[in-house]
């Protein structure tokens, strides 16, 4: 399976690092803060197997990461795995972090749109009554997602460069012809993402967000991809994890590892700072900042 967080565009124009044999692929963020480095996922990523292997080649590439680890002094490092790949290796380490909802591309555009909620099948049936839907790589309204913590972007130059890139798809909303409301989305030969979202007062009242996911449901099925990743809410059962359910297919788990390599550089840099970010002391940073000062090549 095809998968954009594994993609050579994805991974060339996030400036990733990576462990790759003829076996594996890792793909990671390598950034620095105050001095010290670690690894990070940027996405949902983890190590995929790309072809059958045997004991000698998995341990290949276990000495291939240790020695980078070791040669970056690495102090962190953060795994989220993949929802969607099966053949991934994972790390004894893992465990459940939050739910993810997923809408499995089957069902043709009316079929998928018959069998939503009343609720969200009237949302949709109003916003089409006053609102027109169109593609394009404009930044525009999408500006105000930058009120909000993103990974992928951070700035408004960051957010228009990731806009002209091959991978994403930007669907707006426009009523009496404003942009009311635009959505973000990755999407690779198979997978696809909800990855940003911004609306104003009228783009919310008139359902402009609904439509957005059912047009880009269509435009999934109309390029034969199976899958559209909603991700989750900040937290379970919150308004936006309702959000998401409603248009859902079925919903899973996402899996994280947390490494420590370096204890005494991990409680200096964490004293004094509570919370059940990992680490810590980097949860309010954005990691794509820090990791535009630190090549492979440092």
């Amino acid at each position: 399976m095809k998968d954009i967080f594994f993609d050579e565009n994805f991974i060339r124009f996030f400036k990733l690092s990576k462990i790759e044999t003829d076996f594996f692929l890792y793909p990671f963020l390598l950034f620095e803060y105050k001095g010290y480095k670690s690894i990070s996922s940027l996405g949902y990523q983890g190590v995929i197997v790309k072809k059958d292997y045997s004991e000698n080649e998995i341990q290949d590439f276990y000495k291939k990461l240790d020695l980078f680890r070791k040669e970056k002094s690495i102090v962190t490092e953060f795994i989220r795995y993949n929802p969607f790949l099966g053949n991934s290796i994972v790390f004894p380490e893992k465990i459940a972090s939050s739910t993810f909802f997923i809408v499995d591309v089957e069902k043709n555009p009316k079929e998928y749109f018959d069998n939503l909620p009343s609720r969200t099948r009237n949302s949709i049936k109003k916003a089409k009554e006053c609102i027109t839907v169109k593609r394009d790589r404009h930044v525009g309204i999408l500006k105000g997602s930058l009120n909000y913590k993103n990974e992928f972007f951070y700035d408004e130059k960051s957010l228009k460069d990731l806009l002209n890139t091959p991978f994403t798809v930007k669907l707006s909303a426009f009523l009496d012809g404003e942009e009311v409301a635009s959505s973000l989305f990755f999407y690779s030969k198979e997978t696809s993402y909800y990855i940003a979202n911004f609306s104003n007062d009228e783009g919310k009242k008139n359902g402009a967000n609904t439509l957005l996911i059912y047009e880009f449901y269509r435009y999934c099925y109309e390029n034969k991809i199976k899958f559209l990743g909603l991700g989750g809410g900040f937290k379970d059962g919150d308004s936006l994890s309702f959000f998401k359910n409603q248009f859902s297919t079925r919903k899973t788990e996402i899996f994280h590892s947390k490494f420590i390599f370096d204890r005494k550089a991990y409680q200096k840099l964490s004293e004094n700072i509570d919370g059940n970010y990992f680490p810590p002391y980097l949860k309010d940073v954005n990691l794509l900042k820090l990791s535009n000062t630190c090549s492979e090549s440092d």
